[in-house]
């Protein structure tokens, strides 16, 4: 079951996920092993594509009140809206340790 957090962690251990692979590796498809129980996990595909479907309407309104000429809150909501695909949960990967993609 996945919990809905502003820092999502490992189901198993409790281990956070890392900023660095939040916001720079923060794909649907990641996979990769908990540094501290060792087991393999993933962002969760449905929900995590859900909330990137949500998060387009602050954009989409913040690029129209930036046309607007209302430089503040189209600020905030493009903020907003790079901000809340970081919240996706994570969940055990169920192809397993063994199917892990190298880490580089």
């Amino acid at each position: 079951m996945s919990v809905f957090s502003l820092s999502p962690s490992c189901p198993e251990c409790g281990h956070g996920v890392s900023w660095r692979r939040r916001w720079f590796s923060n794909a649907l498809y990641a996979r990769w092993g908990c540094p501290q129980c060792g087991q393999a996990l993933r962002f969760v595909p449905k929900t995590g594509l859900i909330i990137r479907g949500l998060a387009g309407i602050p954009m989409a309104i913040g690029f129209i009140t930036l046309v607007q000429g209302d430089y503040l809150l189209a600020g905030a909501l493009l903020l907003l809206s790079a901000v809340f695909p970081r919240i996706t949960p994570v969940e055990l990967d169920p192809k397993g340790v063994e199917n892990l993609p190298e880490s580089g």
